[in-house]
């Protein structure tokens, strides 16, 4: 920033907050946004932001880029995972759908009820979704709003999901072992 000390800086108020502790007040020219503003980046396209408090972080924040129709989700979606060729389509889907659940379990699981009304305020803006781009992780382009992704909140927030999630990882390594065997998960 004291290169381009002028560049817009678009965040909550709790990231200029966290970023003027640990920087200190510089005069950064800092834009604080809310759930549903938006800014204008040219040839048709705005950026539309989702604050997302506690997911995991208290300054933590979603954009959608119309045009693209691309949700960058900080770290909702995400794992902790690297998929050589970034995209979810290209991963071992079953590698990929435990790393997402893990990531859950130990990450947002604690806030899966913010998450769930998070979801419910995304999808509430009745946004196309092309792809799903977390902080970390795999880039959910293929199906993006598929079960593995937006449902998992809901399918484990209903409680604490703790048992249903270890017996789901635990059954979808299972499934993965078998079927390098040749033998099919039925047959165990």
């Amino acid at each position: 920033m004291e290169e381009i000390p002028d560049t817009p800086i678009y965040c909550t108020a709790n990231a200029v907050k966290s970023i003027e502790g640990q920087y200190g007040k510089r005069g950064w020219n800092f834009h604080v946004v809310k759930t549903g503003d938006s800014v204008d980046i040219g040839n048709g396209k705005k950026l539309i932001f989702v604050e997302m408090r506690m997911l995991h972080w208290p300054d933590s924040m979603a954009t959608f880029m119309t045009g693209d129709n691309i949700l960058f989700s900080n770290d909702a979606f995400g794992q902790h995972y690297a998929v050589e060729e970034l995209f979810n389509d290209k991963a071992d889907q079953c590698l990929l759908n435990k790393e997402a659940m893990k990531y859950f379990a130990n990450i947002l699981n604690p806030f899966a009820p913010i998450l769930t009304k998070k979801l419910a305020e995304i999808t509430g803006f009745n946004l196309t979704f092309d792809m799903i781009a977390p902080s970390h992780g795999a880039i959910w382009r293929e199906n993006p709003l598929q079960r593995e992704v937006c449902c998992l909140g809901e399918r484990l927030s209903g409680g604490s999901g703790d048992h249903r999630l270890r017996y789901h990882v635990g059954r979808h390594h299972e499934d993965r072992s078998q079927n390098r065997r040749g033998d099919s998960p039925s047959e165990s």
